[in-house]
Formats: structure tokens, sequence, C-alpha cells
């Protein structure tokens, strides 16, 4: 494009006249490109038209309509209508028709014509972009450059930026856990068909693997962070190790089970309607407890500490009641019986992985020791 030149095109003179007028219309320096924010009614009155590109796609009724009501929901509610965003338009500056042709915007033209109709009155303010172009030929190739673009996938959009950031740094960490199990997207723009195709499994690309921790909402849970991620993350892989194929979705094969093994990762089976995360979360045992505070460890640890002398003490006590009456023996045996069996095998685990933490906390590595043989004793 020239940095400057006389064009032929009356739309060039009715953004210069708003630039000169003092309209929120700015021209870049050395590019025959404007921006800035507009009335539809005003260009309206300027006697110019909104054309869809030839080779542009079909506008959708259906879409318009959609948005035409949400615009009339929103000005009964708020009396005025929503958002537009940015409108990207061409001009043919050698030609002296007053059509502003439409490279990206076409459904909200649309529906801003429909309200304008039913309510001329009101205020349609929506924000523009227009690229003047030499020839129908530039105007197609500024077109087909828009518009070659690479869809963004919505598996990789978070509901908060607290997820975003651990989801990003739990994948970068798989990553490197696991490098061959990943595969690059091989990404598709929308004049390829936009469609950018997952790798067979048991592989992952870094969009499946959003879709897994969205799925699994491990996420969204209570003092989740990247290790206690990883943790949920490495116990279904194991599970999924352990499963028959029959198990591992429709169409999995004895050889994708030997490139699962080989990369050392098996979440690449979990796919949209073949293997979900709901389907095995229920066969895997509970996430251990968050660790507490300091203060909360120091008094859990004094806590188990005593616990620990005391189950010392009615030890020796219990032995000393065996040497004295078989009777006493055994009925402390029967009360300790069914306390275990009331305390429950689960809780017991909980309860000495929550004391094992806590004793981490506080750096008691000695107290740490005795718990978790503690617990593998169970």
């Amino acid at each position: 494009m020239s940095r400057s030149r006389s064009w032929v095109s009356p739309l060039v003179k009715v953004l210069d006249d708003g630039i000169n007028a003092g309209a929120s219309i700015v021209k870049h320096p050395k590019e025959p490109v404007y921006a800035g924010f507009a009335t539809y009614a005003s260009l309206k009155g300027s006697e110019c038209s909104f054309v869809p590109m030839n080779s542009n796609r079909v506008v959708n009724t259906d879409v318009v309509e959609r948005r035409y009501q949400a615009n009339l929901k929103c000005y009964r509610n708020l009396n005025k209508y929503l958002d537009f965003g940015e409108i990207t338009l061409l001009v043919l500056g050698n030609s002296a028709s007053k059509d502003f042709f439409i490279m990206d915007g076409q459904h909200r033209i649309a529906t801003m014509e429909r309200l304008y109709q039913n309510k001329p009155g009101v205020d349609l303010d929506f924000h523009f972009r227009v690229v003047i172009c030499s020839s129908e030929q530039q105007a197609h190739e500024q077109l087909v450059h828009f518009q070659d673009c690479f869809p963004a996938d919505p598996r990789a959009f978070f509901e908060t930026q607290q997820q975003t950031r651990l989801g990003t740094a739990v994948v970068d960490e798989l990553h490197k856990r696991h490098p061959g199990v990943f595969k690059e997207p091989k990404l598709s723009g929308r004049m390829g068909g936009g469609y950018t195709a997952d790798p067979p499994r048991p592989y992952l690309n870094d969009y499946v693997a959003f879709w897994l921790l969205k799925e699994s909402k491990l996420l969204a849970a209570k003092g989740a962070d990247s290790e206690s991620v990883l943790e949920r993350l490495a116990a279904i892989s194991h599970l999924l190790a352990s499963l028959q194929r029959g198990e591992l979705g429709d169409g999995a094969s004895e050889h994708m089970r030997a490139s699962a093994r080989a990369c050392g990762c098996f979440l690449g089976f979990f796919r949209e309607g073949k293997l979900e995360w709901a389907t095995l979360a229920r066969r895997l045992p509970p996430p251990p407890a968050p660790a507490p505070s300091p203060a909360a460890a120091s008094r859990i640890a004094t806590a188990a500490t005593r616990g620990t002398k005391r189950e010392r003490s009615d030890g020796e006590a219990a032995s000393s009641g065996a040497t004295s009456g078989g009777a006493t023996s055994g009925g402390g045996a029967g009360a300790a019986e069914a306390g275990a069996v009331g305390e429950g095998y689960e809780a017991k685990i909980q309860k000495l992985t929550l004391q094992i933490k806590a004793a981490q906390a506080i750096d008691d590595a000695e107290m740490a020791a005795s718990l978790k043989q503690r617990l593998m004793d169970l």
C-alpha cells in the first residue's frame, strides 16, 4: 500500500471529514487504515451501504435472530444495546461507490440493521477498522489473509485465571515427565477447514490434557496445587495401566496399551465419548487431606505424639492385665477390636496421612517416619 495517494472513493472523504470534525476516528500515519467509533445511524445518513464480500460466508439468519433478541432484552433491562465489538471493513479506494465491504462482522451489521429499523432513534455505537484497497484483488487477498487464522480451541479456556495458571503448570510438568506421550497439535486455519485433529490414543496434546483437567475438576478443588493435581493424575494413570483392554474405551487395542507402557503414561486413553474421568474416578482412593497450617500442624503432631505414648501405655497395661487375669485380657482385646472396626480402615488412612503431613510441616522427621511405618503396617 502506498503511503499517500488520492482516492476516488467518497467513503475516504467521509472518514477524513470525520477526523477533521473531531470525530472519534484516527488514521494510520503510514498506511491507508482508519479506526475509530461511529454510530450506525450516522453512516446510514451518509448513504453508504454495508455489503458482504463476494467470497465471504453467507449470513446465518438464526444467528442474527438470536443476537437481535439478546440486544432487545439488554435494552429492556439496561436501556442500552450490547457491545458490538470491532467491525472490520474494506473500501475500494478507486471506486466511486459508497459500499463498505464487510470483512468481519456480517452478523453484527445485520443485527444492527434490524435494530435500526426497529428503533431508528436509539444510538447503535460500534468500533470499526477500515482498510482502503486499491483493487478487488487486493481486497480479496486481505479477506483471505484475515480469515485464514487458527481458531482458538475452547478446551484451553478455564473459568478463572487461577485455574489457567495451575492447568498450564500441570501440563508443563506432564511434558517433562512424559515427553513421549505428547504430540504437537496439527493446526489448521479456517481456510483449511478450521479443524485441529487430536493425536490417536494413547497420545496427548495440550488441548486433550486441558480437557481432561477440566473434566476431572481437579483444578477447582479446594487447596489444589500442582503437586496434588499431578498425584491424582498419576493415580488414575496407574489405575488405567491395571485395567483390561476392554475397560480402556471403545476401540482400545493392545498396540495402544504397549505404546502407553513405553511412554509411562496412560492418560491419553481419555477421550470425550470413549473414556471419561467420571467413569473411573470412583475407583480411585480418596485424595490425601491438604497440608494443615503450621499452627494446626503443631497441634496435630502433638496429638499424634500423645496418641503414640497412650498406645504404648495401653499396650503395657494390656500386657500386665494378661498376666494377672485371662478374663481381663479377653475383655481388653474385644474392646480394642471393636474400636478398630468403629474407626474404619479408610478413616485410619486419612488420619495417619494428615498426621504425616503435619509432622513434615514442622520438620519432625522422626515422627513422620514413625507414622509412615504405622501406615504401612495397616
